[in-house]
């Protein structure tokens, strides 16, 4: 979910840079931006989570379902 609510208005712009003629050194900064822009959203709400919720997250996330 958070994938798809982050990205989400990333991938117009660089859907439009693709459409422009455009040499092959834009487009690879252009996916390369998209691509490392992502990556920080996802970092951000990754290490956001580990600090709220790390000493109470077991190692292994499986083993802290109800059996049953």
């Amino acid at each position: 979910m958070t994938f798809c609510f982050s990205s989400q208005s990333l991938f117009p712009p660089a859907l439009e840079t693709l459409h422009q003629p455009a040499t092959y050194d834009y487009m690879q900064r252009v996916v390369s931006l998209t691509m490392y822009t992502t990556l920080a959203i996802h970092l951000a709400v990754a290490l956001g989570g580990y600090w709220h919720h790390g000493p109470s997250v077991t190692a292994n996330v499986i083993d802290a379902l109800p059996r049953g």
